[in-house]
């Protein structure tokens, strides 16, 4: 029983972890997750995607030389959008389809260093 009890607790915990760790809501309203010691936060508006870089402390991090692409499920079918620096830390892309607001999909950043994020919605 003890042990079960123990089993429970961890499970518990491990969810509550997990959960903490997931998807929210970022400071434009779109969903933000972690990649790495980054968040990535994005949302579509109609056929524009914009995606905005946050640092571990949910500072804005400057796009300026940074390049990414997006690969968005649409009505079943994949749609890969370039996008290129829009504003101080954020980028853009257009779609050819409209996207939904609660799109699933993912998106791969590499800021001027080299450095590679990735990130799942």
């Amino acid at each position: 029983m003890k042990r079960m009890m123990i089993l429970m607790v961890g499970l518990l915990l491990t969810t509550a972890v997990a959960w903490a760790h997931g998807t929210d809501m970022g400071p434009h309203g779109g969903m933000r997750v972690d990649a790495g010691n980054y968040h990535i936060e994005a949302l579509a508006q109609e056929t524009a995607v914009l995606v905005y870089l946050y640092d571990a402390d949910n500072k804005p991090v400057d796009a300026a030389g940074a390049r990414g692409t997006g690969i968005f499920v649409v009505n079943g079918k994949s749609q890969r959008i370039e996008l290129t620096p829009a504003s101080t830390n954020s980028l853009s892309g257009t779609s050819s389809v409209p996207l939904p607001a609660a799109f699933k999909g993912a998106v791969q950043i590499t800021l001027p260093t080299g450095q590679s994020l990735q990130a799942k919605f």
